[in-house]
């Protein structure tokens, strides 16, 4: 049996390996994951306060901090049958979509990007984000940008920029300030524009061309697949204009819902590999 080791995990915060088996025939047999560290908040969270669990938690990672926190305070409040009144329920829904924005943004262009966004015979020197960043120079800068007004975002609300403190059980630590809002509102449009640019992106360089003729829903509706809606409703028409700064890159694909956004002619009929 032969045993394949890649070590470390490179495409992900912390550490990690994976073991592949294959047969002498080189057929898999199996596949193991481990995660190597070794953390114990499981076993150093026993005989705490309970309402200390949210700071606790948010330790668990650096990059992540606010997953873990909110679900703390949410499992505190199903603890004490707490019901979170609707400002403060609003305002830790903010306050995790600014995080999910900046997490996306992360793994899109810094962890996956260097595998989703570069060509196949890029070698490994330039296989990581700052090959990606050479490859789209403007769209790189908007990114640095937009996650740093993300990030922003998360210490305006949690309190800090790592490891928020604002969660409590039913509800939060303060309501947001005028001055704060403020700042959100104007920080708002940018990251709404940087979405539908990166929105753009993944489907010029990543996903293939949608397949009309799917199977039919249940009740025998079948799932939007033509051009028009894709564009209509993923690629607002306000993204026009932009996409032509994207490098061309050698495509399976015949088309795309952004080529055609950007003014390329995809081929009527049902777009497939090329």
């Amino acid at each position: 049996m032969r045993r394949i080791a890649i070590d470390p995990i490179t495409r992900l915060e912390g550490h990690g390996k994976v073991l592949i088996y294959l047969d002498e025939e080189g057929k898999l047999r199996d596949a193991v994951l481990q995660v190597p560290e070794l953390r114990g908040f499981e076993a150093f969270c026993r005989g705490r306060r309970a309402e200390e669990m949210p700071q606790i938690t948010a330790r668990i990672c650096g990059v992540c901090p606010e997953a873990h926190h909110l679900a703390s305070a949410k499992a505190l409040d199903a603890a004490f049958g707490a019901e979170v009144p609707k400002p403060a329920r609003l305002q830790r829904e903010l306050f995790y979509n600014a995080y999910i924005f900046s997490d996306h943004l992360l793994h899109l262009v810094f962890l996956g990007g260097p595998d989703l966004l570069l060509p196949e015979d890029v070698g490994k020197a330039e296989r990581n984000v700052f090959g990606v960043l050479r490859r789209f120079p403007d769209l790189g800068r908007r990114v640095l940008e937009g996650r740093a007004q993300a990030q922003k975002i998360v210490e305006l609300i949690g309190g800090k920029a790592i490891h928020p403190v604002f969660a409590l059980p039913g509800g939060v630590a303060q309501p947001l300030g005028k001055e704060a809002q403020a700042a959100l509102a104007a920080a708002a449009p940018r990251l709404m524009e940087l979405a539908r640019t990166m929105i753009a992106l993944f489907h010029e360089e990543i996903l293939p061309p949608p397949v009309p003729g799917p199977p039919p829903l249940r009740g025998g509706l079948a799932p939007p697949t033509t051009w028009a809606w894709w564009t209509k409703t993923l690629l607002p028409t306000s993204t026009t204009g932009r996409c032509g700064s994207f490098p061309p890159r050698a495509r399976k694909f015949s088309a795309s819902p952004a080529r055609k956004l950007c003014g390329g002619s995809p081929s009527t009929g049902s777009p497939g590999p090329t």
